[in-house]
């Protein structure tokens, strides 16, 4: 049940991408009590206005999310949290979801728009932002992602 759960939710991160394109990054990541989900969509959202890109959140609503941030001590996240942040075009940009299990762990893909190097770009800037506050794992694209011994809920 674990090895499916993990493969349905890589589809929905990846789906994302035109048929036949590679994510240029992929990265995963814990929630932890100090940085929880709702500043994990704050920064998302904070990502896509600098960015001069749009947010799509769907899944856990905002108020979970909110009640989350007071209460949050590496329990389980909102249930459904996908967030993804995209250019106009929808060429640019990542998608980030909830994994589970472990339910604090975070994965998420880089598309390729127009320009790989600018893609890359793109994906460097919001990973070296994102490692502010949390411990992201770049993946290769050849091993594909797999859960991280660090998130469990005990250890967050």
């Amino acid at each position: 049940m674990r090895s499916f759960f993990l493969i349905a939710t890589l589809c929905a991160v990846t789906a994302c991408w035109p048929a036949g394109k590679r994510p240029v990054a992929q990265a995963q990541f814990c929630i932890t009590p100090e940085h929880g989900p709702l500043e994990l969509v704050d920064t998302f959202r904070a990502i896509a206005k600098d960015e001069g890109m749009d947010l799509l959140s769907r899944g856990a609503p905002e108020d979970a999310l909110k009640a989350s941030r007071a209460t949050y001590k590496g329990a389980p996240l909102p249930q459904g949290l996908e967030v993804a942040v995209s250019s106009s075009d929808d060429q640019d940009g990542f998608s980030a979801a909830v994994s589970g299990p472990p339910a604090n762990e975070v994965m998420m893909g880089f598309s390729e728009g127009h320009d790989r190097r600018l893609s890359s770009a793109f994906a460097g800037r919001v990973i070296a932002r994102l490692r502010q506050k949390w411990d992201v794992h770049v993946v290769s694209g050849e091993v594909g992602m797999f859960p991280l011994k660090t998130c469990s809920p005990n250890k967050a």
